[in-house]
């Protein structure tokens, strides 16, 4: 009877650690995070803002979360104000084509996050619409809520320099 509970005792308490620890080793294991690049956004020869020198073969690194999700509203904006893409589905489809990823399953997954319907005209006016669809790309590239204070550190440093 002692050894049932010391197995239940240390079972608990197992349980407790992984609950505990979930989201730091989920971010240890993620490609994203060890990047600083939420948005697993691919290498290309431009440089951008707080971008530096990594170990990744294929996707971008940056020098703090921030950087990586100011990477994002850069992307989301040259998609409204240069493509004139204005909704989930336009912009998930350029952002995550179907080449690389399971685009519906993608588009689904960010409308569900944000509450956004795939065809509804987004206000890129509204700072919460920006930083809600920061948030889903990056919880659909990484599998972890983001958090909010970096997304908010991006987003000002894209607005306000």
């Amino acid at each position: 009877m002692k050894k049932d509970w010391k197995l239940i005792l240390i079972l608990a308490i197992i349980i407790v650690i992984l609950i505990t620890f979930k989201k730091p080793i989920k971010k240890l294991m993620s490609r994203g995070y060890n990047n600083n690049n939420p948005g697993n956004i691919r290498k290309t020869s431009d440089l951008w803002q707080g971008e530096v020198e990594g170990t990744d073969q294929d996707f971008k690194t940056f020098e703090s979360m921030s950087f990586g999700y100011r990477a994002i509203v850069v992307l989301l904006n040259s998609y409204f104000n240069k493509r004139g893409l204005n909704n989930v589905q336009d912009i998930i489809s350029t952002y995550a084509p179907g080449n690389e990823n399971n685009t519906e399953a993608y588009i689904k997954a960010v409308c569900q996050r944000t509450g956004f319907d795939r065809d509804q005209v987004l206000d890129f006016n509204d700072p919460d619409t920006i930083k809600s669809l920061m948030a889903a790309i990056s919880y659909v590239e990484n599998g972890i809520s983001a958090d909010n204070d970096e997304i908010e550190s991006g987003y000002n440093l894209y607005y306000n320099g």
